[in-house]
């Protein structure tokens, strides 16, 4: 039997989050070991192969969300304990959705202000594991205290990146790709003064 494993963010096709939780959770069925039990309402657009692939973690959420919301209406602030371990979003200050927790917690944290409060810490401490997506985030949990600390970085799908015949598109450019939104987390301003410096010596190169 598979084990179910909460994922309290929202799986979604139109966010980074999400799309970490959408993929998660496929690598998580496809091992036949777990069951992904999104917290959240899903908001996906998915072709009908994704489809029939996630959707015993649609059906575990509405299983859930029917089983918690005479609850959760009856006392709206009230935190919940499920009897199943949950991976939870973590952001700046370790702040996440804090009305459920779990038999085990795990906490998937990315973060890019290391101005952490008492409160903060208090709260990265209260869980199990942390896994950090860089070891940059390792590194500074681990100088704050934070005993246990894992790192994990973000793969890929190789049925969609995988090496393919080049279509010749701007075959006389080298070209560079920057991916991201334009924030201070993303790292573009380091991105543009790297390419600035690149292109003074190889004019030919272009920045997408």
């Amino acid at each position: 039997m598979s084990q179910p494993i909460g994922l309290n963010w929202q799986l979604s096709s139109y966010s980074g989050w999400g799309g970490l939780g959408l993929h998660l959770a496929l690598r998580l069925l496809a091992t036949g070991r777990a069951l992904p039990v999104p917290v959240h309402r899903p908001d996906l657009s998915l072709g009908p192969v994704e489809r029939r692939l996630i959707q015993p973690a649609l059906e575990a959420h509405a299983m859930l969300a029917a089983k918690l919301a005479p609850a959760q209406a009856a006392d709206p602030a009230a935190v919940f304990t499920l009897s199943i371990p949950i991976i939870h979003a973590l952001g700046n200050d370790f702040v996440y959705h804090g009305r459920l927790r779990g038999a085990t917690n795990l906490g998937l944290i990315f973060f890019e202000n290391t101005a952490f409060s008492p409160a903060g810490l208090a709260r990265g401490r209260a869980f199990d594991l942390i896994v950090a997506g860089s070891r940059w985030n390792a590194a500074r949990l681990e100088a704050l205290g934070i005993a246990s600390v894992r790192m994990c970085w973000q793969g890929i799908d190789p049925t969609v990146f995988h090496p393919a015949p080049r279509a010749g598109f701007l075959a006389d450019r080298f070209v560079v790709f920057s991916g991201g939104k334009l924030e201070h987390r993303k790292g573009q301003d380091i991105a543009l003064a790297a390419f600035r410096a690149f292109r003074q010596r190889h004019p030919e190169a272009l920045l997408l």
